[in-house]
């Protein structure tokens, strides 16, 4: 089984997790790779990738309306309702964000994100893990 990683730092996350989403699906290569989990530290997010056997899906950072525990239960249902699978929460200095996955039709996955992704050059990823496209 393959097994890849890619890390983003949490400044990024917090400047702009929607073009770290954006990221992270591309290096899902189109449904090929899926997020089995991610792990954080006080500066980075890790998440690990590995290939994909079931129907494509597509990852969403969304924020977290509050950080109350009632608040977070009541995102997590709201997500759910909406056809949404809570892959992990990630804590950014006063806020959460939810990484939260929704399956999608193949033709969805290959939006035209070339330019969004050559301009984000603040966003690093782990040298050697995953290879350039």
């Amino acid at each position: 089984m393959q097994h890849k990683v890619i890390k983003f730092s949490i400044a990024d996350l917090a400047l702009d997790y929607e073009l770290v989403a954006k990221c992270l699906n591309r290096h899902c290569r189109n449904g090929q790779y899926r997020v089995s989990g991610l792990c954080q530290t006080e500066s980075s997010v890790f998440f690990s990738l590995e290939i994909n056997f079931e129907a494509p899906q597509q990852y969403v950072l969304a924020p977290f309306t509050a950080c109350s525990d009632a608040d977070v239960l009541a995102d997590l249902h709201t997500r759910w309702h909406s056809g949404f699978s809570t892959r992990g929460l990630i804590r950014l200095s006063e806020s959460y964000l939810g990484l939260f996955e929704i399956p999608v039709d193949v033709v969805d996955l290959n939006p035209d994100t070339d330019n969004e992704l050559g301009e984000a050059t603040e966003i690093t990823v782990s040298p050697g893990r995953i290879p350039a496209e």
